[in-house]
């Protein structure tokens, strides 16, 4: 609002207005609104997870994009969906391991190993899909994939017949973020890593695995972002 003051103060009411209510403005767009909303959601969930550790999961560019990439190629052999979302979760948790390995046997900073992993899976996606059979490209622009079958696809299960493009990914977004709710506030592993988190000291004099804490978290964070990427 104060941005919208200093460009326009004339409008900036009716322009923060229609800022705060136009995704409520029809069925549309409320469709719209969580059909965009689903991955994000799943995405902050993987960067909020390794923050209860006190880690930067900021290698999650890498870790959709491979949960992306190989949903989509699992997708145009013909696998159905719920294959294409196990394989995006278990490509993204391999990629969110490599950090979370690096910084508890090494300390290396997974800032740095994660934005570095983020141009590995970039390029060597880039290097497989030259590979890729011709039948899995667009014929205008080879470099590009296919379009993902509507049998890879999540299926809507009635709710686009309410919310246009809106599919069951919102509802396991949910169930997924009430079970780490749960996980973190109602569990020993939870309450694991808030303290690794908040005091590395404190959970190490107790005799906590903290190797085991920061590579789960991070190996989770990455599965989190691989189903986003999928989604």
């Amino acid at each position: 609002f104060i941005l919208l003051v200093i460009l326009d103060a004339q409008n900036s009411l009716k322009g923060f207005g229609i800022l705060m209510s136009y995704g409520f403005s029809s069925t549309n767009e409320v469709a719209r609104m969580i059909y965009k909303a689903t991955p994000m959601m799943l995405s902050g969930l993987a960067i909020a997870f390794s923050f209860k550790l006190g880690l930067f999961n900021i290698g999650i560019t890498g870790q959709v994009t491979i949960g992306a990439f190989v949903s989509i190629v699992l997708g145009l052999v013909k696998c159905p969906w719920y294959v294409c979302l196990l394989a995006g979760m278990v490509s993204g948790a391999i990629i969110g391991f490599l950090p979370g390995l690096l910084k508890a046997k090494f300390n290396v900073n997974e800032v740095l190993s994660g934005i570095m992993l983020n141009w590995i899976v970039y390029y060597a996606i880039g290097l497989i899909g030259t590979y890729l059979p011709s039948s899995m490209k667009q014929m205008t622009t080879p470099s590009e994939l296919r379009n993902i079958p509507a049998a890879a696809r999540m299926p809507s299960m009635g709710l686009d017949k309410i919310l246009p493009e809106v599919s069951v990914g919102i509802i396991i977004s949910l169930v997924i973020i009430v079970v780490f709710q749960i996980l973190l506030n109602h569990t020993t592993f939870g309450f694991e890593l808030k303290l690794t988190g908040s005091n590395r000291f404190a959970a190490k004099y107790a005799g906590m695995n903290q190797t085991k804490n920061i590579v789960l978290a991070l190996t989770i964070s990455g599965a989190l972002a691989g189903i986003a990427g999928y989604m």
